[in-house]
């Protein structure tokens, strides 16, 4: 991907110092070592169009992004990306995704985010320039949202493409935020084919086919128990492994992986999923102890078609519960229909009493436990003496993320966060009727059914799309709701 007509002694400088320095001591003459080196969340090139700049950063999820900040007054039509080397591009009409083609693959852009921001503290400042043009102060810079705006890709002959925004205000700035999708390697140290792929109605992509490598990449379902199946070293395996595309690092893309065969030769070669999650796999095996579940028939010999279908879903543990919930650690803490507190024990399988009485509980970790009884008191766990601590104050709903930090609401749907120092509560503004907290720091929440989500930038809260009567975070930042 190239920018044509650009600038090409545009200034490159990092944005964003991150905590920490970089040491380099390589080879053995001291001149060539290089210490306390910065390190940048993002990288700007400045006026790479005039009036534009050009910022590279990583997301959530490990894909690198770029945005076009373009100064009041500057054109967005002077930008253009040249795609080298594909055989067709097209806009996919149902999407409005960029879609290259790429020999017998594709790799998609998805459809620009485009907005007008306003200004919070400073998180990527603009170039000089952009904010002179912009009326800005250099120290201020701009938000991770604003007025969303309708735009699309244009194709512009060339294997070039351009973008149209419509309605902007041209005295604002403007940021242009294009994102490739995803575009990823599965594979090991050998040879790896790819036979059959489907896609279910979240987005998660199935994939099924042959490996000739003993390094392919293996995982077990939400953490939980492996998959049946091992690599054999005569021929190859079949394989099934699911992505999900939105996760927010890379480990977390690979929600199961497999080898699917027995002794001898096995192959996949085309893959279905149905509405409940789950994939129907087929193909052709050479082993006779190839794997199978209530089967039709046993192996007949010279090569047999199989069909698996292969189930990743909920099980039900022993149990009755009013109020569950689940910390980052996998540590389970659950509330009865009469108030008593339980906390389930893996090992077992079983639950364990935990004394006192409680409405609601909210879990971290391990070391987070926090509850509410039916007037609202706050109790917090230690597990020194295993009992419960009487926290000052007074909510309606209380959520805990992954290193502790504390949040609530009380009963006028005020929010509270609390405060480790000081052990009290300092008050937030905005009113919600839930919340939750992630284990990255994030703080969601929901009011009338609107979604909100905290900002920390400018201590407030900040609309998302969509509409819920409930909200959830998981383990790995997924946000659920219904």
């Amino acid at each position: 991907m190239k920018l044509v007509g650009a600038n090409a002694s545009a200034t490159v400088t990092g944005a964003d110092e991150l905590p920490g320095k970089s040491n380099y001591f390589i080879g053995n003459d001291p001149k060539k070592w290089r210490t306390n080196v910065p390190t940048y969340a993002k990288v700007k090139y400045a006026g790479v169009y005039p009036g534009v700049d050009l910022v590279y950063y990583g997301n959530q999820g490990g894909q690198l992004e770029y945005d076009f900040v373009v100064a009041p007054g500057a054109d967005p039509n002077q930008i253009k990306l040249n795609f080298a080397g594909t055989e067709g591009m097209r806009i996919d009409a149902a999407s409005g995704d960029l879609v290259l083609k790429l020999g017998e693959d594709e790799v998609r852009f998805h459809k620009p985010v485009v907005y007008q921001p306003t200004l919070e503290p400073l998180s990527s400042a603009p170039s000089p320039s952009v904010a002179a043009a912009s009326g800005l102060d250099p120290s201020h810079s701009f938000p991770l949202s604003g007025i969303a705006l309708d735009s699309s890709f244009v194709l512009a002959g060339n294997n070039e493409v351009a973008f149209r925004v419509a309605g902007y205000d041209p005295t604002r700035a403007l940021v242009i935020d294009p994102e490739l999708f995803y575009s990823t390697f599965l594979g090991g140290s050998n040879i790896d084919y790819g036979n059959g792929i489907a896609v279910d109605s979240s987005g998660n992509a199935y994939v099924a086919g042959f490996t000739q490598s003993s390094t392919f990449p293996t995982a077990a379902p939400n953490g939980g128990t492996p998959l049946n199946g091992t690599w054999n070293s005569n021929y190859g395996t079949a394989f099934v492994s699911k992505l999900d595309p939105s996760a927010r690092t890379p480990a977390q893309t690979l929600v199961y992986s497999t080898y699917l065969g027995g002794s001898w030769y096995d192959i996949a070669n085309g893959i279905a999923v149905d509405s409940s999650g789950n994939a129907y796999v087929t193909g052709q095996t050479y082993s006779s102890d190839f794997p199978t579940v209530n089967p039709y028939q046993s192996y007949g010999g010279g090569g047999d078609a199989f069909v698996s279908k292969i189930s990743v879903g909920f099980l039900q543990v022993p149990g009755n519960l009013t109020n569950i919930s689940v910390g980052s650690d996998g540590t389970v803490w659950g509330i009865g229909n009469l108030g008593q507190i339980w906390m389930y024990n893996p090992q077992s399988q079983t639950w364990l009493e935990a004394p006192g009485q409680l409405t609601q509980i909210a879990v971290g970790a391990s070391g987070f436990v926090w509850g509410l009884n039916s007037a609202g008191n706050i109790y917090r766990y230690d597990p020194g003496t295993q009992n419960w601590d009487l926290i000052p104050g007074n909510l309606a709903k209380i959520a805990v993320g992954h290193d502790g930090d504390v949040w609530g609401i009380n009963s006028a749907g005020q929010v509270w966060h609390f405060n480790p120092q000081t052990q009290n509560w300092d008050p937030v503004p905005g009113v919600l009727t839930q919340i939750a907290v992630g284990n990255d720091g994030a703080v969601w929440g929901l009011n009338g059914g609107q979604i909100w989500r905290f900002n920390p930038g400018i201590q407030n809260w900040q609309q998302v799309p969509g509409n819920m009567a409930q909200i959830a975070v998981g383990a790995d930042g997924d946000v659920l709701g219904d």
